[in-house]
């Protein structure tokens, strides 16, 4: 738990909200304030005029596999948490209607010290019961995806873009994801992976400048991407898989998933 010196969840959360909202422009949507403010290590909160390019995505094959960096001075300067902070933040969190009707919030499975962060949507009923993202069937399957590439329980860390259940298992919104993408950075940064692997469009969406993402993201599957100067890949998530009714289909994309995990596996060496 927080020091008693430590700031509150309300108190930071109100910070951070000014602290970005007084340096942006107001006409800038908060989804690239969120991205420019954490495109880059956390440095000294100046007033900065971020430039936002637009990229066509008419063609899919034409969004590049590893967009340029952006040079932006982080607005947040020192208003950074712990992982003690961050929880007590999470727990304590109103920032959307689901704090409303959520039982407790689901953070993590994993080792902070991993190698490579997966990422997937939102916890669904099971997850919210066991307390862990992944607790279900398309859990398994993505354990069984990390077994296959000879990683430790020491060397991944999974977690999701929303840390409260929407309701019914729905896909949450891009308000809900929104809110909870200032929290989903802070771990990036906490566990500082070698690699980010983001499961299913969501997290592409929330990650990878999300108005530059198309609904239908089967052209940027196995394409690496920068998040946080990290290199990231885009694969399908295992409940899209399961949720394939064709026997035919469901193993092409694990194929196809597996392919993609091959690359990760180079990346680290193994």
């Amino acid at each position: 738990m927080p020091t008693d010196s430590s700031p509150s969840p309300l108190t930071f959360l109100d910070s951070l909200m000014d602290c970005i909202r007084t340096q942006f422009p107001k006409d800038v949507p908060l989804s690239y304030e969120v991205w420019n403010a954490f495109s880059s290590p956390l440095k000294t909160c100046e007033p900065i005029s971020p430039t936002i390019e637009a990229v066509s995505i008419s063609d899919p094959e034409s969004v590049p596999s590893e967009p340029p960096k952006d040079e932006v001075v982080s607005p947040l300067g020192d208003c950074s948490l712990s992982w003690n902070e961050l929880e007590s933040a999470i727990s304590g969190c109103t920032l959307c209607k689901l704090s409303k009707e959520r039982k407790h919030p689901v953070l993590e499975r994993g080792s902070r010290n991993a190698k490579v962060l997966f990422v997937g949507e939102a916890p669904n009923k099971i997850d919210e019961a066991q307390g862990a993202p992944f607790s279900d069937e398309a859990g398994a399957l993505l354990d069984k995806m990390i077994a296959a590439m000879n990683l430790s329980e020491e060397d991944y860390y999974i977690t999701q873009v929303v840390k409260c259940r929407p309701h019914l298992n729905r896909a949450p919104t891009l308000d809900e994801a929104e809110k909870c993408t200032y929290y989903l950075l802070r771990q990036i940064e906490l566990v500082n992976p070698q690699v980010i692997v983001l499961l299913g469009r969501t997290a592409a969406q929330h990650l990878i400048r999300d108005r530059l993402i198309p609904r239908d993201i089967s052209a940027l599957l196995g394409k690496w991407f920068t998040v946080l100067n990290r290199p990231a890949i885009l694969l399908t998530s295992p409940a899209y898989i399961l949720s394939l009714a064709d026997p035919k289909r469901q193993l092409d994309e694990k194929r196809r998933t597996w392919i993609g995990l091959q690359e990760v596996m180079k990346r680290l060496d193994i």
